[in-house]
């Protein structure tokens, strides 16, 4: 296939610098004779395009090949609402490069309003193909050409049947990259100082950056949440529905103000923050979440009641608490001396506290609120 290799180095280019997706565009309308292209987001429940703010105010967008700014504005502001494909990229799903003529024909065309906006720029065909997901939507491409003949067509399937999965891996690739970006060091230096566990959320749920303390919870109480392909989510079923109503909540809005909500369970006092509201070049959320998790006061729960702690970590505040020191816990349960400082400098570290004083003075704190 002529000019195949050129295009794959094309799309590998777009992992590092998404605005090269227009280059890629350029080649496919080359090669196959289609006249124009053009990258979206598109809503999962209706398959229509998510306009950009920038598209919106400066009619270009590096994800757009060969329309003039005048049928970009056209389309945004009055004929998106008219596309008659629009429909059946939602009831067929393009998993697979799909010509629509095959749902609206010629004649139809020519009887929609739409046919005032295709006609002019000479199109009567697209292509539509899926190249990538951005939770909760999907990522399209479109290329626009007349069907006066079935040779277009038939190049145009054949081209992105080819090139498909290749696109689909480096979206994927660059959607990664450019989430990791977002997380630069000065965001390391913000999240250590977090009194508190705390990790900065993709709008998706995928980590971005966690501080100590939030390793040190993964490591230490593996039944609080897991990742999936990336994603956080908690293993309490109530806790993550919660968590994904705050994540839909905290959208991008057109004022200034730094938005949070605050949720929890018997256990966790939790926080999500937005802490940066942006758009990628599709008009995606890519603002940045902080999500705080803190462990129920202990005024509220006894302080071995923890879910830092470990069983037998939790055995020995509980002793210390009650005024024993080490060498009683040692003793009680019949284990060796080493072990036994090893559980203590566990708890120390856990707990944030130097001696087993405080321990004590946090369990007189509880037993006031009784």
């Amino acid at each position: 296939m002529q000019g195949i290799e050129k295009l794959q180095q094309a799309i590998y280019k777009t992992i590092d610098d998404i605005e090269y997706w227009q280059e890629v565009l350029r080649l496919l309308c080359e090669v196959t004779g289609a006249s124009k292209g053009i990258i979206s987001l598109r809503d999962s429940l209706t398959a229509e395009l998510v306009i950009p703010t920038d598209v919106r105010q400066e009619l270009s967008s590096p994800l757009l090949y060969g329309f003039s700014e005048m049928e970009i504005g056209s389309y945004v502001t009055h004929y998106i609402e008219q596309d008659p494909w629009t429909p059946f990229e939602k009831l067929f799903h393009p998993s697979e490069p799909t010509s629509l003529a095959k749902f609206v024909d010629l004649k139809t065309l020519q009887n929609s309003e739409f046919w005032q906006w295709l006609e002019p720029q000479g199109i009567t065909d697209t292509t539509v193909l899926e190249i990538g997901l951005s939770a909760p939507n999907w990522i399209a491409m479109n290329l626009y050409y007349p069907t006066k003949t079935d040779t277009i067509k038939k190049k145009v399937l054949q081209y992105t049947t080819k090139l498909q999965e290749t696109m689909q891996d480096a979206w994927r690739i660059g959607q990664r990259l450019r989430a990791s970006e977002q997380a630069p060091n000065r965001l390391g230096y913000f999240l250590e100082r977090q009194p508190q566990a705390a990790l900065i959320l993709s709008a998706a749920g995928e980590i971005i950056l966690e501080n100590k303390k939030a390793l040190t919870l993964k490591e230490t109480a593996t039944n609080i949440y897991h990742l999936d392909n990336q994603r956080f989510g908690f293993n309490d079923p109530q806790l993550q529905l919660q968590l994904l109503e705050a994540m839909q909540t905290l959208k991008i809005s057109v004022d200034a103000r730094l938005e949070e909500i605050k949720f929890s369970s018997q256990t966790l006092d939790l926080t999500l923050t937005l802490i940066e509201k942006a758009e990628d070049q599709l008009g995606a959320d890519s603002g940045a979440r902080l999500l705080s998790i803190r462990p129920v006061s202990a005024q509220l729960l006894p302080i071995w009641n923890n879910v830092l702690l470990t069983k037998r970590e939790r055995q020995l505040v509980e002793l210390l608490a009650n005024g024993d020191k080490v060498v009683d816990f040692i003793n009680h349960y019949q284990m060796s001396k080493s072990t036994g400082h090893f559980h203590w400098q566990n708890v120390k570290r856990k707990l944030g506290i130097k001696d087993r004083s405080e321990i004590q003075v946090m369990h007189q704190l509880y037993l006031q609120n009784l």
